[in-house]
């Protein structure tokens, strides 16, 4: 069960749903109950689309998106998008953990 709530057992208490920012005031508690996350399945197999979402809420960097996901973010003007072609490309090439790119 994964949970957010702020002030609880104060005046005020509310529950936080998702969101990519949120102030919390001087004093103020926020509890974060989780149940995990590690995901599942192969990182490089996850949906480009999800991994551009991931990058555009601040969750993964472009590097990150690259080398963790095998997926090619690239800036277009104010936004990103994913590089189709050069994704295919990446994730067709032979991987190992043990050899640095």
């Amino acid at each position: 069960m994964n949970d957010a709530i702020l002030n609880p057992g104060g005046g005020g208490e509310r529950e936080v749903r998702k969101v990519t920012s949120f102030p919390i005031r001087k004093g103020g508690v926020l509890r974060i109950i989780s149940g995990g996350g590690g995901g599942y399945g192969p990182a490089r197999e996850r949906d480009p689309s999800r991994v551009l979402n991931d990058v555009l809420d601040g969750y993964v960097s472009t590097e990150s998106a690259e080398r963790d996901y095998r997926v090619v973010i690239e800036r277009k003007g104010q936004s990103f998008a994913v590089n189709t072609e050069k994704t295919k490309m990446l994730r067709a090439e032979v991987f190992s953990y043990s050899q640095p790119r």
